[in-house]
């Protein structure tokens, strides 16, 4: 009878290895937040990616490395060419805490883009970013769909600013390049 059990341990063993790597493959509930996080994204234009922070991220205590929601080049008139746009959400407790502009002054944009960060401090979110490659924000995936729409919605004043901003001077070198070859 001993061996039968023996036979028995065995055989619940080998079956056991079979079907574990089955289920170590299997996303967790985490995973799958994110997965259904990343798809509702991707349907409002947003482009997930895992991205390098800009190093201003870094000196004020960011991780290297964090998720960016972006819309690329979200229009045929976004600027090909421009200046960096960085809202940063100051590492504070409190009422400290606030959105800002970086002390580098080729990071600063309109303050006007601030207050609605400032008014309703959205939980989550740690930078707004414009640049010719876009505009996106940086966060850690901690919400669900609303609060996607929520940083959506934040991204939409940028989305005007920004290329009126860099078209005008863009327009600028336009005019100066064609006042030159008058001459």
């Amino acid at each position: 009878m001993s061996s039968q059990w023996i036979m028995a341990i065995f055989i619940v063993l080998a079956v056991s290895l079979a079907i574990a790597p089955i289920y170590w493959m299997r996303p967790s509930p985490r995973q799958r937040q994110l997965a259904r996080l990343r798809e509702y994204a991707l349907s409002l234009g947003l482009r997930p990616e895992l991205t390098t922070v800009p190093e201003v991220m870094q000196r004020a205590g960011y991780e290297g490395r964090m998720m960016k929601y972006q819309l690329h080049r979200p229009s045929g008139d976004w600027p090909r060419e421009g200046g960096t746009w960085l809202a940063l959400l100051q590492p504070a407790d409190g009422p400290e805490q606030r959105f800002a502009w970086p002390d580098r002054g080729d990071l600063k944009g309109p303050d006007d883009l601030l207050r609605p960060l400032q008014q309703e401090l959205p939980e989550g979110l740690f930078a707004i970013e414009a640049s010719p490659s876009g505009v996106g924000f940086y966060w850690h995936e901690a919400g669900d769909n609303a609060r996607v729409d929520r940083f959506f919605q934040l991204l939409q004043p940028w989305l005007t600013q920004y290329p009126e901003a860099f078209a005008r001077s863009e327009d600028d070198v336009l005019q100066e390049d064609d006042s030159d070859g008058l001459q």
